[in-house]
């Protein structure tokens, strides 16, 4: 590896931590651990999430540890990407639309061989995402306008180690070790537009502190349907944790008047341990795979959240089920030569549905989440580096019962390095 490409990979891994937590804004990052944030590939993206079953090398298969298998055995892949996103939030009331944009790192990974049977790899990516402001009014006597508001910002990221095994050919197990960390805030107040001094104010604080560990297994396994094409077979399984951390509480009161706030402690808490439930997650996920130019995958997953716990306390969740298809062509296939430049490039395209794990009203209104996704992996001539773009269209909740409909564009850009490790030139 060239000092440029480590200078690059060095200077990214020093600056991931302050820019990973990217702003979303959403009124949905309310519940549970937040927004979780759904870490694919640069190959994935363009696939709407699909990778359970994807054995295709050139890239880390974060989502099943067991597809790490596919990674060469004399090379080093470094994979780092982002995304932006511009969402426009809509209710009942069209005067009360907004227009938000978000931009964040996506992840930062290495896959390496250790063996011929083992595979690794490691990384850092964001987990779960807290950012909403949300406010409301009302009168009082002698018309004097009360506002409630409610916010929080935050989010959990994820250190995790990816190990994947060969016992026998077309057999690929995997186990993952994930460490999560991070903190979440909410605060809630009650504010008086009044100058006379004869209301207080009310300003509630929680702060979260999380960081514990977490563990998932996977497995792949091929069929050779003839010479030309396969069937892959990929499933996952996240075993269910109690993330240990701390929260701490604060209320305060002030008063206007006459243009000056008196602000005053009248709670602070010690901090509490306790628990916060991530519950198990199975996955499954079927592949085909034709001539070496052409993969079709489709991924099922699904979670139970409904009996979660945060220190104590059980939110407003429910099971969630999502499923994803995707495509990838490669006209060449991967082990031809390609002609024209057109030829080498990657063609994805995808779509995805997630009945989400939200329960936010008395109603019982589904929040789903869908959209389709197209991609592009652009190679670098000479080189096994590439360039992944996707783009995701999709649709979040709806407008009935006061609820908010969110519809959003998201732009990814992912840079996958790939260099010979291991060799012994002859010429540089």
């Amino acid at each position: 590896m060239s000092k440029t490409k480590l200078l690059i990979i060095v200077f990214l891994i020093i600056t991931v931590r302050s820019v990973s937590q990217g702003f979303i804004d959403s009124p949905y990052s309310r519940f549970g651990v937040g927004d979780l944030i759904n870490n694919v590939s640069g190959t994935s993206i363009g696939m709407g999430g699909s990778s359970y079953a994807n054995t295709r090398g050139g890239f880390i298969n974060y989502l099943n540890p067991a597809g790490l298998s596919s990674i060469d055995s004399l090379s080093f892949i470094f994979d780092f990407g982002f995304n932006g996103g511009i969402r426009n939030y809509q209710i009942s009331n069209p005067e009360m639309s907004a227009l938000k944009s978000d931009f964040q790192i996506s992840n930062l990974m290495f896959g390496f061989r250790v063996t011929p049977w083992w595979a690794s790899a490691f990384g850092f990516l964001p987990y779960s995402k807290v950012s909403y402001d949300v406010a409301s009014y009302d009168s009082v006597l002698y018309n004097v306008n009360k506002y409630y508001r409610f916010g929080g910002d935050g989010g959990l990221n994820r250190a995790f180690f990816n190990n994947s095994f060969t016992p026998v050919k077309n057999l690929n197990v995997g186990v993952g070790f994930s460490f999560l960390y991070g903190k979440i805030n909410q605060h809630n107040s009650i504010n008086f537009d009044d100058d006379s001094g004869d209301y207080l104010n009310v300003l509630q604080r929680h702060s979260m502190k999380i960081s514990d560990f977490m563990i998932d297994f996977g497995v792949q396994y091929s069929i050779d349907v003839n010479n030309k094409n396969k069937i892959h077979l990929g499933g996952v399984y996240q075993y269910n944790s109690e993330l240990r951390g701390t929260k701490s509480s604060m209320i305060f009161n002030s008063l206007s008047s006459g243009g000056s706030a008196i602000i005053d402690t009248i709670f602070a808490s010690e901090p509490i341990n306790g628990f916060v439930s991530i519950p198990q997650k199975i996955g499954l996920g079927l592949a085909y795979e034709f001539n070496d130019k052409l993969i079709i995958c489709l991924d099922y997953t699904t979670q139970d959240w409904s009996k979660t716990v945060f220190f104590g306390i059980q939110d407003s969740l429910k099971n969630s089920n999502s499923i994803s298809l995707g495509l990838e062509y490669l006209p060449v296939g991967k082990t031809g030569y390609a002609y024209k430049y057109s030829q080498s490039v990657s063609y994805r395209a995808g779509a995805y549905f997630n009945n989400t794990y939200l329960n936010v009203n008395s109603n019982g209104d589904p929040i789903h989440d869908f959209g389709i996704s197209f991609g592009f992996g652009l190679p670098l001539k000479r080189s096994q580096t590439s360039f992944n773009l996707g783009l995701q269209l999709g649709q979040r909740g709806t407008m009935r019962n006061d609820l908010v409909k969110e519809n959003y564009i998201i732009f990814a850009l992912n840079f996958n390095l790939t260099d010979r490790w291991f060799v012994k030139r002859k010429f540089d």
